[in-house]
């Protein structure tokens, strides 16, 4: 849960125009919110800092004329740009390898989880 509307995140993810550009990234906030945790207690979370990167494609037996894909990775680090390589070499793979999708993310979620980053700021 995003705090915000259903159809906020990919928005923000997928700005108008994005099947018009071969790649692009968006940088926004999801603001603090409280979510349930496994035991039904409400737990605050603090504002995300959050980078989109997507990757399109061309094609032209397709809707719009490209296939985009895009991975956003959200973060309470302000210095999500760090991110950028792992999210980008991800797309790269989600496009050019018939790994799984969620076999990729997966990946993505692991490797940022173990770069060197202080305990209290894990995805």
């Amino acid at each position: 849960p995003t705090g915000l509307g259903d159809s906020f995140l990919a928005e923000a993810m997928l700005p108008e125009g994005s099947h018009s550009r071969n790649e692009d990234e968006t940088i926004f906030m999801l603001p603090a919110a409280s979510n349930k945790d496994i035991h039904g207690e409400f737990k605050a979370r603090p504002p995300l800092h959050t980078i989109s990167y997507l990757l399109a494609k061309k094609d032209d037996s397709v809707r719009r004329g490209s296939v985009t894909k895009a991975i956003a990775v959200c973060s309470p680090h302000t210095f999500i740009h760090a991110f950028r390589p792992v999210i980008r070499l991800a797309l790269e793979e989600l496009f050019e390898s018939r790994t799984p999708d969620i076999d990729v993310i997966k990946e993505v979620y692991e490797s940022i989880n173990s770069m060197d980053l202080p305990v209290d700021y894990k995805l």
